[in-house]
């Protein structure tokens, strides 16, 4: 990456802020720097001012210029990509950081990736979901989901407008809640065996999907209509 962003920053107190002097920092200098990070490694200086005026003289300014005195940072990586680095420095004074430091920075890398690739996952599921409920919304089939109990997760509009009834009044209750004992009795009935009033009955296609929710969303259409069920596995 051509520059970098200062993300977060905490600072100790009687530390003045540099997060808002730290955005679009261009890497110009820092070669051996992101090289370390790239293989995976820490980056360390122990002491700013021993560093080569000409080899380091890019990241000998930019660390002077925020009064840095010793630095360690550690490689946030994701599948073999650097996305930036995490670090500590010091300021009123050089310091010689220990093995426990760079474990204990080392873990904290690895929580903050955690929770990255977390949030991706969700991000990724939200965007399956709603992929999902609108072929299931946009579909000519009565689509109904359900939950072991046999409390309604969903309906699409087909479905609504054969029951003459809302998603938000359905969604969350049983068939009993929804239609009365006896009605609820008889519609039960006609989703364990449905049933075609046609002369000729229709051949029928029974398709399974498995969604990211772990739900068997199992769907019937025919010529005119289909029904489909959900149960989790």
């Amino acid at each position: 990456f051509p520059s970098h962003d200062t993300r977060y920053e905490w600072c100790e107190d009687g530390i003045g802020a540099e997060i808002m002097n730290l955005q679009n920092i261009s890497v110009e200098g820092m070669q051996d720097w992101l090289d370390m990070h790239k293989k995976g490694l820490p980056f360390v200086i122990t002491d700013v001012t021993l560093l080569d005026d000409d080899s380091n003289k890019d990241v000998k300014a930019k660390l002077t210029a925020q009064h840095i005195q010793s630095l360690i940072t550690l490689p946030l990586i994701d599948d073999n990509r650097l996305l930036g680095f995490i670090g500590f420095d010091s300021v009123r004074k050089t310091h010689r950081y220990s093995e426990k430091e760079q474990q204990l920075l080392h873990v904290y890398t690895q929580v903050l990736l955690n929770v990255k690739k977390r949030l991706q996952t969700e991000n990724s599921l939200e965007e399956n979901k709603r992929f999902l409920e609108n072929i299931i919304d946009n579909s000519g089939s009565l689509i109904f989901v359900k939950n072991l109990d046999g409390t309604y997760r969903t309906i699409n509009k087909r479905f609504e407008t054969m029951i003459g009834k809302s998603r938000q009044d359905v969604i969350g209750k049983t068939d009993v809640e929804i239609f009365g004992e006896a009605q609820a009795k008889i519609y039960r009935l006609k989703q364990l065996k449905p049933r075609v009033r046609q002369r000729h009955r229709p051949r029928l296609r029974q398709r399974k999907l498995l969604t990211q929710h772990h739900q068997l969303l199992h769907i019937v259409t025919g010529k005119q209509n289909g029904r489909a069920s959900c149960r989790e596995r």
